[in-house]
């Protein structure tokens, strides 16, 4: 196995991976146990009355992995898997099925039947069951033990495919035209977590893309884009949080019709997509009007935002394009809406004292205070909310940021509003901007 890249699979092996799937009983009992809402100690000890301690610690790991998956990552496999394999580093580096269900379907509208896919660093198998709905399916892991849960994943959801543990670094590579690529490189090697330190190396992920019709090339959203090969990127968020960029490879990749940059928003059954090439920053920050907006993650780090702000005419108050403001309402899938209360400079004391003079709303029975900082200004979220949540008598969202005046700490409350519908009724608190849509709504995928 590769030297810089230690797979961590929390003591499981294949054998013991083996001897507690052939345990139906001791699954079903670790399941129990976890729906009861006992501590880990208590299931512990109560499966060590039947079972070795290491059969138990193990199946208490995969039940509680599989818990975690079915209710998060992998909720629209809930109605069809009774477990789901996961150890808790492969499960946080999985790709939600939300995001791989749209890879996939892309690469299926833009090929030829007849066309098969390979799927690199598969893991324990997030974007392989995707492509596995489209293509008979070789799917390649460097860990043992991942490549069997992988293939168990797969073989529960009858999906062709054939799973393979190999290291694809240590030999040459050349895939058929005919082949869609996926490649999800390791991320958590020895030292800094940048591009040249992922296994394999992109070097060579883009060498074997070149042969294939079109490949996609999962890599961490924070990753130093200006070091990526040419090609189309796409910022993915599902559910409000980015969860990767797709760097577009391959023969056929001129067919996806993609600018330099494109930011897709995946939540529940919508999505919504915008491609272009980014826009030159905004140079003058504005100060705060009535409302605020949260431009969605995507947008900012695909470099789109400023794209939006223009065609909105909204104002950024932020070097980033990260927030917004306008003197009336405007509803849009990227864009989440707060209204202004008051606004002070970023102080401890000032703060509490005007978290405090904010008027009590009759109709907040349980006033809520939350928190939200951009732009890395080291700010512990958590402490701070504690710390004046006890002064609010009214829900309300602080926004802490770097703007024009300084670091400033607006506050706000959130305005519910169907950020699908761009053409909406007016809402009580302004009037509604009727906007253009830019970018594209369409349903998602659904498994």
């Amino acid at each position: 196995m590769h030297a810089s890249y230690v797979p961590l699979n929390s003591g499981l092996t294949p054998l013991l991976l083996h001897e507690v799937r052939g345990n139906p009983s001791l699954l079903n009992t670790a399941a129990e146990a976890l729906k009861s809402g006992a501590s880990e100690l208590e299931i512990l000890t109560d499966l060590r009355r039947r079972w070795s301690s290491e059969l138990a610690r193990a199946a208490l790991t995969i039940m509680k992995m599989s818990q975690r998956a079915l209710q998060g990552k992998f909720h629209l496999l809930q109605s069809r898997l009774p477990v789901f394999y996961a150890v808790p580093e492969a499960l946080e580096q999985a790709t939600s099925l939300p995001a791989a269900l749209h890879k996939a379907a892309i690469m299926a509208a833009a090929v030829s039947p007849g066309t098969s896919a390979v799927d690199i660093g598969c893991g324990i198998g997030g974007d392989s069951i995707a492509l596995a709905r489209h293509f008979p399916l070789l799917a390649m892991e460097i860990s043992p033990l991942r490549a069997l849960m992988a293939h168990w994943n797969l073989q529960a959801l009858s999906l062709r495919h054939l799973v393979v543990q190999c290291d694809i670094a240590q030999g040459p590579a050349h895939l058929s035209s005919a082949t869609v690529l996926h490649a999800d490189p390791a991320r958590r090697s020895v030292g800094r977590r940048t591009v040249d330190q992922y296994h394999p190396d992109l070097q060579l992920l883009e060498r074997i893309a070149r042969s294939c019709v079109l490949a996609a090339l999962k890599l961490s959203p924070a990753a130093d884009f200006s070091s990526l090969p040419p090609g189309p990127l796409e910022l993915l968020s599902v559910d409000g949080q980015v969860v990767e960029a797709t760097l577009w490879l391959g023969q056929n990749r001129d067919a996806l019709q993609l600018g330099n940059r494109t930011a897709t928003l995946i939540e529940g059954v919508r999505k919504w997509r915008m491609t272009g090439t980014p826009q030159p920053a905004i140079p003058t920050l504005a100060t705060p009007d009535q409302f605020i907006f949260e431009i969605a993650g995507a947008l900012t780090r695909s470099g789109l935002a400023w794209n939006l702000l223009a065609a909105l005419q909204l104002q950024p108050i932020t070097a980033d394009g990260c927030y917004a403001t306008a003197p009336t309402m405007t509803a849009h899938p990227a864009l989440r809406v707060f209204e202004m209360l008051t606004i002070v400079p970023f102080d401890l004391t000032r703060l509490r004292r005007a978290v405090a003079s904010l008027p009590e709303d009759s109709s907040d029975s349980t006033p809520q205070l939350e928190v939200k900082t951009r732009g890395g200004l080291g700010i512990n979220t958590d402490s701070l909310q504690k710390k004046l949540a006890p002064y609010a008598r009214r829900s309300m969202v602080l926004m802490i940021y770097r703007g024009c005046d300084g670091v400033m700490a607006a506050i706000t409350r959130r305005v519910p509003v169907d950020r699908w519908n761009l053409m909406g009724p007016h809402l009580r608190s302004g009037v509604l901007h009727a906007t253009a849509e830019l970018g594209v709504v369409s349903a998602a995928e659904q498994f």
